[in-house]
């Protein structure tokens, strides 16, 4: 073994490896509109991807596809603009898809439950442009259940 001044292998050994730097890259097809993040989503971040999201939302896609599939870490800030977008496609009559993020980004999503409000998926090749027909049926019970009258547990005596 070797000690003295020549010791820099030692280095890459001891010193954290940095971070991959944030990128978002686009891709664009005539059934929707497909934003890759990639790094860290954070409040230094966040703001990047929320100006791409709301630039790609001017041009009104039926499909928006946020893959989360190469982030490292996300907080809050990176969170609300997830949910900000989805609640803008929700008025806007639009779908917004979230690919999950892996681990350990995918922890945050789970303790806040935010994929519980957005529509999220785990695998970016499952993006469907139309919505599947569990979805239609389900949609079509909703809008029938005011005609069935209150749930006997809501109705006053």
């Amino acid at each position: 073994m070797r000690y003295g001044p020549d010791q820099n292998w030692l280095r890459g050994l001891i010193a954290p490896q940095p971070e991959p730097p944030f990128r978002i890259q686009i891709e664009r097809s005539p059934d929707r509109e497909c934003v890759a993040v990639l790094g860290e989503l954070d409040i230094y971040t966040a703001r990047s991807l929320e100006r791409t999201v709301l630039e790609l939302e001017d041009a009104k896609p039926l499909l928006l596809v946020i893959d989360l599939t190469g982030l490292s870490f996300i907080d809050s800030t990176g969170l609300s603009v997830l949910l900000a977008a989805a609640e803008r496609a929700r008025k806007q009559g639009r779908r917004l898809i979230v690919v999950r993020p892996p681990l350990p980004a995918l922890r945050v999503f789970t303790l806040t439950r935010v994929d519980a409000g957005i529509e999220c998926i785990d695998d970016p090749l499952d993006v469907k442009a139309h919505r599947d027909d569990r979805e239609t049926a389900h949609v079509t019970v909703l809008k029938l259940w005011p005609r069935l009258g209150k749930p006997r547990s809501a109705q006053r005596s």
